[in-house]
């Protein structure tokens, strides 16, 4: 199992999508980064907005999030569905990820980034292959289980 991947000079973008019903009733498509020094995937605050979160239906974080754009307020959402495109059979990868952070837009900045930020704790479950141009992302074996896949 591989997503297909997006090299843009040296970042790496995936398609993907995210579900929880504090989100929306349907699968919502998501732009990845994948940042190596993220600890935790997080959508990021310009994203938040599109994807109309209700940061009232969330819990605080108990963890600061620390950037180069300061520490926002940090939310989670539990037991999330993270979902992408096996690039060979073209069937989805659903992976439940124990929590997903969220960052609460704030209104003093102007251009918030609108991507989410594919972390270290999603990034464990593969094997990540960054020999530029070529960039692969394949699900390690042993997680295959775990893993539910459309049948179709």
């Amino acid at each position: 199992m591989s997503v297909a991947t997006d090299v843009d000079v040296t970042r790496v973008w995936l398609d993907g999508f995210i579900y929880h019903p504090i989100i929306g009733q349907d699968f919502r498509s998501v732009r990845f980064l994948v940042d190596t020094g993220a600890d935790r995937t997080t959508i990021l605050q310009g994203n938040a907005l599109s994807l109309q979160i209700d940061f009232s239906k969330l819990t605080k974080a108990k963890n600061k999030t620390v950037g180069v754009g300061g520490s926002p307020d940090v939310y989670e959402i539990e037991d999330v569905v993270i979902g992408f495109e096996d690039e060979n059979t073209k069937k989805p990868i659903l992976i439940n990820l124990k929590t997903l952070h969220v960052l609460k837009p704030n209104k003093k900045i102007k251009n918030p980034l609108t991507f989410t930020l594919f972390g270290t704790d999603l990034l464990s479950l593969f094997q990540f292959n960054y020999d530029l141009p070529v960039v692969t992302l394949r699900l390690k074996k042993k997680y295959h289980k775990f893993i539910k896949t459309n049948k179709k």
